[in-house]
Formats: structure tokens, C-alpha cells, sequence
């Protein structure tokens, strides 16, 4: 599959009305899993995303999104949890539960704070626009 079919692919099924992007994750609410690997293969099937789109959606390889969804002992960087929160477009709420169940949490330091305006308020666009205000923030990007 080329890049600018799943990109087109993403944008169509995360662009539908609000009603249908609520359905899609309401189910993720009634499971509570308790680890990595479940909980992001749960928000992933939720999403109706392939390994592919959310490489894509996220620029993290499959190899490493493979590795978050199989290996239970697996320990991710904190910036690639945030671009899987970004890739997946997650709700605040679902993506501060993917960090605490992978052992992961945002502390008071600048780039924490950062880290939390993206989560909070800036999960609805692509990892582009999270890199930029990054960039702008003297952070680097994702």
C-alpha cells in the first residue's frame, strides 16, 4: 500500500462526523486491559487501524509498533507513546492511561508540559503539526 493512499485512508476515516469517532471509542471504555501490548492492540482495533496506517499516522516504525503490541516486557520511549497518542488521534483520558500502564508518566519539566498541551489539546491533528510546535518550543520533534 503506497503512502498517499493510507494517508488519504486516515484523513477520511478520522474526518467523519463526530458521532462515529465517539463509537469508535467508546468500546475501549467497558475494557480496562491492564498492560501495553493490550491496551494499545484494544485503542489500535478501536480505531480500525492497521499496523501500516498508525506507522504511517505516528512516523514510528512497524518494527517498534510490532514490539509495543507483542512483547509484554517491552519499555517505550515516552516520545514514541506520545506519537502513538497522536497517530491514533487518542482522547486525553486514553492516552494518559497507554502512558500509566507502560510505566510511563509526565512530570512538571518543561518538556513534560509540553508533552501535555500536545496530549490535551492538539490530539486531533496530525504528528506534523505536534512536530512544528515542538520545533517552536525548542524541543525536538517526535
Amino acid at each position: 500500500m503506497d503512502l498517499l493512499a493510507i494517508g488519504q485512508g486516515l484523513n477520511r476515516r478520522f474526518l467523519e462526523p463526530l458521532p462515529e469517532f465517539y463509537k469508535r471509542r467508546i468500546i475501549v471504555w467497558y475494557q480496562a486491559p491492564c498492560s501495553l501490548s493490550a491496551l494499545l492492540n484494544n485503542y489500535m482495533a478501536s480505531a480500525d487501524i492497521s499496523v501500516e496506517e498508525l506507522a504511517f499516522a505516528s512516523k514510528i516504525s512497524e518494527r517498534t509498533i510490532g514490539a509495543m503490541r507483542n512483547k509484554a516486557d517491552y519499555r517505550p520511549k515516552l516520545k514514541n507513546l506520545i506519537s502513538i497518542c497522536i497517530g491514533l488521534h487518542l482522547k486525553p483520558s486514553y492516552s494518559y492511561r497507554l502512558l500509566e500502564v507502560a510505566g510511563d508518566r509526565l512530570t512538571c519539566s518543561y518538556r513534560d508540559t509540553i508533552y501535555k498541551y500536545i496530549l490535551d489539546n492538539l490530539y486531533m491533528y496530525d504528528i506534523g503539526y505536534s512536530n512544528s510546535f515542538l520545533i517552536k518550543a525548542n524541543l525536538k520533534p517526535l
